[in-house]
């Protein structure tokens, strides 16, 4: 709303700037449709400017979605800890919420959250447990069929295997801030990276995926990277919780609990 402001004048509340709010909220529940139709209502009806116009809804479509937690991540690292911790703690209930969207934890009534990627200015407390990487994978066998892929332009003669999990797109990026970009075209898309991964165990192909996710089959070799030369930098994992010093016992005993365990995690160190 600050922008629609300095990009026109007499833009308040009571204008259609509603639909910017319901495209942000939208965003907080992972409604990537509906946000981009409430960007798509205000554009067709506020009056103005049409270049400035857009610009004020290229903003909030590129705007970043920082508050995401992941499926694999809670269930591989963060459930055995929240085990244990009730299993010390009985008297606790707690429910473990792992999604790939956006999550709003004020909002959602969440106590503490996971962030995978870089933080932006917040109320939160976060404190940092470690670091993972987009990685492109594949299994030896395949490898030793199709051969390791040297440079990124070594993709188009692999077989892709892509996941629409909410933070993928087909423009792998690679070296510093992403500056190398290679289109890919999946021969293979999955709703989810767990199926992805599978795809590349099975030796179908290559997928590219977050570091942790595929920790296990690293370790076991299973699954083996390549164009690590081009990786891209890592991202921060964070613990965040939104009380500060003001949490409860109970918030408080758990980050800490979960803090040291997830750096004594080799997989994100």
């Amino acid at each position: 709303l600050e922008l629609a402001q300095e990009a026109f004048p007499g833009f308040d509340d009571r204008s259609v700037s509603a639909e910017l709010k319901l495209a942000e909220l939208h965003a907080s529940k992972g409604r990537e449709d509906e946000r981009m139709a409430a960007i798509g209502r205000w554009l067709a009806w506020n009056p103005g400017d049409y270049e400035r116009r857009m610009e004020v809804a290229r903003w909030h479509m590129r705007a970043e979605r920082w508050e995401r937690a992941s499926v694999l991540f809670g269930e591989n690292y963060v459930l055995p800890v929240l085990m244990d911790y009730l299993n010390t703690h009985p008297s606790v209930q707690a429910q473990a919420i792992f999604v790939d969207r956006v999550v709003n934890i004020i909002e959602e009534g969440v106590d503490v959250a996971i962030r995978i990627g870089h933080l932006p200015d917040s109320s939160h407390s976060a404190v940092r447990v470690g670091w993972v990487r987009r990685v492109i994978c594949a299994s030896p066998a395949y490898l030793a069929c199709a051969g390791i892929p040297h440079v990124p332009a070594d993709l188009a003669q692999h077989r892709i295997i892509a996941s629409t999990s909410a933070w993928t797109s087909l423009d792998w990026r690679f070296g510093p801030e992403g500056r190398i970009a290679v289109k890919v075209t999946p021969q293979l898309r999955t709703l989810t990276n767990r199926a992805a991964i599978d795809a590349a165990k099975a030796g179908w192909g290559l997928t590219r995926i977050l570091s942790y996710a595929i920790g296990a089959e690293l370790i076991e070799g299973s699954l083996q990277t390549v164009l690590g030369d081009y990786e891209e930098e890592p991202l921060p994992v964070h613990v965040v919780h939104a009380e500060g010093r003001r949490a409860s016992a109970t918030v408080r005993t758990f980050v800490d609990l979960v803090v040291a365990r997830l750096r004594a995690n080799r997989v994100i160190n």
